[in-house]
């Protein structure tokens, strides 16, 4: 079965971890049972167990539990022979000691002998504890329809308290979660041996494959929304799931009173089960060296006593392994007892392979704890929200029990603050490998700190810097980048430095980010992942490999970051402007229609009236946030109609918001400078764009919007317009992190805010803007996974390319629709467009390194290389994805062009315009890249688009210059390809016939062909573009009648062989050797060019 745990019999250590992890209870399923559990005892004498267990949803609820389970008679143990009894006894006990335990409007402190004593003989014989564990609620108790326990779909719970598929849900998601991560058990354990070895290749690997690991656990972790409702959970599951530790506010305060076979008596105090008894966490936890020190009883952070006056107490995760059955807790101190590979990768050493490990460590434990930071988003989903809303359902036993200070998971854990800490303690695993560079905070401040300025490591600048730890609320705060700069201000061209590098602190000198200059002339730095990035790329690729004057002075190096403000500070700007009522419906439909899909600020219905009530209403009152509110809307409104009017109120509305700052955060505080952030955006300021955005962030988290569970206090209508604020922000920042390839001001971490909602039907509800924050969300991912490591593999990209598929399959059909309906509603259909343009450039941006690949592939290494080179028409990963890209951006030009060409889109619209500009750049490098003719169609509908967009956007009017030069560069490369072939076709002829004289032959070919290529080159009809390509007939697009799934990236699968793409043919088994491509650095030296390009 894929993706089970494998043991290949090629060496003789392969079977000697075959045969320890079969002596651990390790089966192909990893920590599961290599069949499925049982689902009755055979012996018909343990069928008063079985009955009750059968019945006892109903019994619970009918309140007579207790009474049926008091009936039982005390049963042998006897009878039980095999591995499979004795762990289906064990289950059928944990459920009914607990519905016994929970099951009445008080918590029963006595269990009964008929339950407790073949209990207590039962736990002690498989090493477990008497109390419902992960084993007994997980592990052991499932079914499945199919044989591959990693499909979800296919699992169910044999047994629930509640009878409700929400519980069945929730405990087979933690199944599908152990069964996927199996196989990575083995890959692991060679891995801690080859640190002995000091094997490199096989660490690295094996690290790489566990962050992939841990992405798909992630992703089944998310599906948790899918079935299981928050509400259902905390009021009917969660009470049944407690243990007797630490819950003497739930009415257990000595615990439970056991009595065995004998007659003996014994309280006993256990937890609950919890994910945190999962033995394949712990392992992760163990390979790379995370420590962890909370009792899960306190938190350090909060406590008042030194940690040297402390009494020692067993961590929470030292403890729990008491409640992992007895294989399993050895074979874990077996691994923590082996080398660690942390160690390893604190080595000091500056070699590529110690960087290479230290890297791929940093990704493992930043991977486990994203992944422990998605867990505690759910806990708060399920478990700190429902404890602050009402209920029908009467709770009086742990569901009703609130603590004044923290509330306690069924752990017996001081919930959110030991969750945190163990989240930042994995953090800090991956921290500590940083080789002294960074000074560890201090337990209140996870943010790495330096006294001196942080250099990453030599995998280069991150496009934005990764934030390695988070620190909520403030966003993280990313390591800061050095980019030299040479005398004359210029930054320096040196592609690879390496400095000396003192004895107290080793660090790598990270390649020279980009600087570009703007209006003032004045450096400012942009991210690998920009669009504007990929330009100066392609300048480059194009200026040294085609035509040194294939960019002409007014589009090689200009401004695109900043023009000068367009708003004049006129005589009378600083007075309050006057508002005509008659103006108001017309304006703010125009601020509904540019916003949509982007940002979704205020209840669209109600704003004409709002507004127009406001402005109608002549009171002399002080003026505040609420009124920069409106004026905004208006600004934004004017820049489409009046630009005079436009910067009239925008100023004033600018200047009103900021001093307003001295007083009360508000909500109005937010939706301010969200304001001045699009109106700056739309008028092409986007490094002020950037910085205002800053102060709307920030107010954001000074007023807790990023917690739903705080929005929720304010009322239903207002809980939702706080939701829906927070996501509108980080739909403008993650725009802004993107395209300009800057760090993030916000962060998901500890947000609590669901970017999703869900029918009755269980379906996807149609939102706009959920579905832009969800793409968003996947493209930093793409850039933290891709740009950030300058690093990517055929196997990553596939990863990336399911979480696109699923986006497909949610979104974009409706998107679709919402378009060809736009006479029912316009702001909706260009929100959609703005959405699919959105995931068009996801497609690019992970498939883009791969088309620059094939493009350098295919180019002559230089100008004066003699012919050009062949196209590749092979059928490998690489080149599907670089034709995935181009795609992508066939289809972004066709869609905005077909809204265009019918005036539906506003002349200033800075999202499109961005991808668009890099949808022009890919169209143009693979019509330059021999990707197929039919481009140039395709490159002249996103110039015809760009120049709409430029008559009010000089962003979009530098593009389109940049775009029509690129295109025009390659039709000529083309026609003079054309002609060289030509040119040895008719030498061929000549060896035949004689048409030329032999002398020719060898004297002549050089200047004819010249002659040819010159000739082209000064006849503009040949190699120009047209000058009206606006009123260019559209051509018929091949992709019109295409499944949505095209972009997807399903066009990547091989249809005759079934596989995916990460499964190569014969002619690609060749890049196995290298493992994942470096794709960046990948033509450094040898005469060849790097696709990372700098001033």
């Amino acid at each position: 079965m894929p993706g089970r745990t494998q043991f290949p019999p090629e060496r003789e250590d392969d079977f000697n971890q075959h045969d320890f992890l079969l002596n651990h209870s390790i089966s192909g399923n990893g920590f599961l049972p290599e069949r499925e559990p049982l689902r009755r005892l055979p012996n018909p004498y343990y069928a008063p167990w079985e009955n009750s267990l059968d019945d006892l949803p109903s019994l619970i609820k009918g309140g007579t539990i207790r009474q049926s389970i008091s009936r039982m008679e005390v049963l042998s143990t006897s009878k039980l022979h095999t591995q499979e009894e004795w762990r289906r006894a064990y289950v059928a006990l944990s459920f009914l000691a607990h519905a016994y335990i929970w099951g009445g409007e008080k918590p029963s402190e006595v269990l009964p002998q008929a339950i407790s004593a073949p209990f207590l003989r039962v736990s002690s014989y498989l090493g477990l504890p008497p109390v419902a564990t992960y084993a007994a609620l997980n592990l052991w108790n499932f079914a499945c329809s199919g044989t591959d326990f990693r499909d979800l779909d296919k699992l169910q719970a044999l047994h629930t308290f509640s009878g409700t598929p929400d519980e069945s849900w929730f405990f087979v998601v933690s199944v599908a979660m152990e069964a996927q991560g199996a196989y990575i058990i083995p890959v692991m354990l060679q891995a801690l041996g080859a640190a002995q070895e000091r094997d490199y290749t096989t660490i690295i690997r094996a690290l790489e494959e566990l962050s992939v690991c841990i992405g798909k656990l992630g992703r089944l972790l998310d599906r948790m929304d899918e079935k299981c409702d928050p509400m259902v959970f905390y009021h009917q599951i969660r009470p049944y799931l407690a243990g007797s530790k630490n819950m003497g506010a739930a009415g257990l305060p000595n615990g439970v009173l056991y009595q065995d076979g004998d007659g003996a008596l014994s309280w006993k105090q256990l937890r609950g089960g919890s994910n945190g008894q999962s033995s394949l966490i712990q392992f992760f936890d163990a390979v790379l060296g995370v420590e962890h020190r909370s009792s899960g009883n306190d938190t350090y952070a909060k406590s008042s006593v030194s940690p040297e006056a402390r009494e020692p107490t067993q961590a929470f995760h030292e403890e729990v392994r008491s409640y992992m059955p007895g294989p399993h807790k050895k074979f874990l101190e077996h691994v923590s007892s082996m080398a660690r590979l942390k160690d390893l990768a604190n080595e000091p050493s500056d070699s590529d392979e110690q960087r290479q490990l230290r890297l791929s460590f940093q990704d493992a434990t930043k991977a486990l704890g994203d992944f422990r930071n998605k867990h505690m988003q759910l806990v708060a989903r399920y478990i700190i929200v429902p404890s602050r809303k009402q209920s029908q359902v009467p709770a009086t036993n742990l569901a009703a029990v609130r603590s004044e200070r923290e509330l306690t998971g069924t752990g017996g854990t001081a919930l959110i603050p030991f969750l945190k800490q163990t989240r930042d303690e994995t953090y800090m695993a991956g921290i500590k490998t940083s080789r002294g560079r960074l000074h560890l905070p201090s337990p209140g401040s996870i943010t790495p700190q330096s006294p001196q300025t942080s250099v990453p490591s030599s995998a280069g600048q991150d496009p934005f810097p990764r934030p390695v730890v988070p620190s909520p609320p403030s966003p993280p705060s990313p390591l800061v980048q050095i980019s030299r700069l040479s005398d004359d201000g210029n930054a320096d061209n040196n592609i690879t430095q390496h400095g000396d590098t003192s004895a107290g602190e080793e660090a790598d000198v990270p390649r020279e980010a980009r600087l570009l200059c703007d209006a003032r002339g004045k450096l400012t730095f942009v991210g690998d992942c920009a669009p504007l990035s990929l330009y100066q790329t392609i300048r480059q690729i194009v200026a040294s490999r085609v035509d040194p004057n294939a960019f002409t002075p007014r589009t090689s190096r200009v401004s695109m970051l900043e023009n000068a403000s367009s708003d004049p500070l006129l005589p009378g700007n600083n007075e309050e402007p006057r508002v005509d009522p008659a103006d108001v419906q017309q304006l703010v439909s125009v601020f509904i229609s540019v916003t949509s899909g982007l940002v979704d600020l205020f209840e669209r219905a109600h704003l004409t009236g709002n507004i127009s009530a406001w402005a109608s209403a002549q009171r002399e009152r002080p003026r505040d946030a609420t009124d920069a509110v409106n004026y905004l809307v208006l600004a934004i409104g004017y820049q489409s109609v009046d630009e005079k009017s436009a910067a009239h109120f925008f100023q004033y509305a600018r200047t009103l918001a900021l001093s307003c700052l001295g007083g009360d955060l508000g909500t109005e505080t937010v939706q301010a400078f969200a304001l001045v952030t699009l109106y700056m955006l739309r008028a092409c300021q986007i490094n002020g764009a950037f910085l205002f955005f800053g102060i709307a962030a920030r107010a954001a988290y000074s007023i807790g919007l990023h917690r739903t569970e705080v929005n929720s206090r304010f009322g239903p209508e207002l809980h939702i317009r706080r939701d829906r604020l927070w996501k509108s922000l980080r739909v403008l920042d993650l725009f802004l992190s993107i395209s300009m390839g800057r760090p993030p001001s916000m962060s998901d971490t500890d947000c609590t805010v669901p970017c999703g909602d869900l029918d009755a039907g269980g379906q996807e509800k149609f939102d706009l803007l959920n579905a832009t924050v969800q793409i968003l969300s996947v493209m930093e991912d793409i850039v933290l996974q891709v740009y950030s490591r300058r690093k990517i593999s055929l196997q990553l990209a596939e990863g990336i390319s399911r979480q696109l598929r699923d986006w497909s399959r949610k979104w974009l059909s409706r998107l679709k629709q919402a378009l060809d309906e736009m006479s029912e509603d316009m702001p909706n259909a260009i929100g959609a467009c703005q959405v699919m343009s959105c995931y068009h450039y996801a497609v690019m941006l992970v498939a883009r390194p791969f088309l620059m690949y094939e493009l350098c592939k295919r180019l002559p290494e230089n100008i004066d290389t003699d012919g050009y080179q062949v196209s590749s028409s092979d059928n490998s990963g690489r080149t599907r994805l670089a034709n995935a890209c181009i795609d992508a951006a066939s289809l972004m030009a066709e869609s905005v062009l077909s809204l265009v060409n019918r005036q539906l889109l506003d002349g200033r619209m800075p999202l499109i315009v961005s991808w668009l500009f890099a949808s022009s750049l890919v169209l143009g490098v693979g019509l330059l890249g021999g990707f197929g003719r039919i481009l140039e169609k395709y490159s002249c509908m996103s110039i015809a688009a760009l120049e709409y967009f430029a008559k009010n956007d000089t962003h979009a009017m530098q593009y389109a210059l940049i775009a029509k030069s690129l295109l025009s560069s390659a039709l000529e490369y083309l026609q003079n390809k054309d002609i060289d072939e030509r040119v040895q076709i008719m030498e061929s002829s000549s060896q035949l016939f004689g048409l030329i004289p032999k002398e020719s032959l060898h004297q002549g070919r050089a200047p004819a062909s010249n002659t040819a290529r010159s000739t082209a080159a000064s006849n503009p009809q040949n190699t120009s573009v047209p000058q009206d390509l606006s009123t260019r007939d559209s051509p018929t697009s091949p992709f019109q009648d295409i499944d949505p799934i095209l972009l997807s990236l399903e066009c990547s699968l091989d249809v005759n062989s079934g596989t995916s793409f990460s499964n190569k043919d014969q002619q690609d088994q060749a890049d196995q050797v290298f493992g994942a491509l470096n794709l960046f650095p990948l033509l450094d030296g040898n005469g060849h060019i790097d696709l990372a390009h700098y001033f």
